[in-house]
C-alpha cells in the first residue's frame, strides 16, 4: 500500500486506493484487540485520509456530470484541486503516518 501514495499521487488510482483502506480498516475491525494492538496501525490517519479522498471522489463525479459551461464548473474543479492538495499533503510521509500513532 506504501507506494499507492509515493509522490505524485495519481489522481485515476485515488479511489481505488481510498477502497483498499477501507478494507483495511474494515479488517482491522474483525480482529481481536490484542491483535489490532500488536500490529499498531495509526486507523486514525487512514480514516481520515479515505475520507478526504471521498470527498474528492464526490467531486470529480459531479464535475464530470456538470456542463464546462455552467457557472459553477469552474468552481468544482478549484474545490477538485483544492481537495487534491490536502490529500497530497495528508499522504507525504505515509508510511511514518500509518506506523506511528503518537500523531
Amino acid at each position: 500500500m506504501r507506494h499507492n501514495f509515493s509522490a505524485p499521487i495519481k489522481e485515476e488510482l485515488l479511489h481505488d486506493h481510498r477502497k483498499l483502506i477501507k478494507k483495511l480498516l474494515l479488517a482491522l475491525k474483525a480482529l481481536p484487540t490484542s491483535l489490532r494492538n500488536e500490529i499498531n496501525i495509526n486507523k486514525e490517519y487512514l480514516d481520515d485520509l479515505q475520507d478526504k479522498i471521498g470527498k474528492w471522489h464526490d467531486i470529480e463525479i459531479t464535475s464530470g456530470l456538470v456542463p464546462d459551461e455552467l457557472a459553477g464548473y469552474q468552481l468544482l474543479c478549484e474545490k477538485k484541486q483544492d481537495q487534491l492538495q490536502v490529500i497530497n499533503s495528508l499522504a507525504s510521509e505515509f508510511d511514518e503516518k500509518v506506523f506511528n500513532n503518537e500523531e
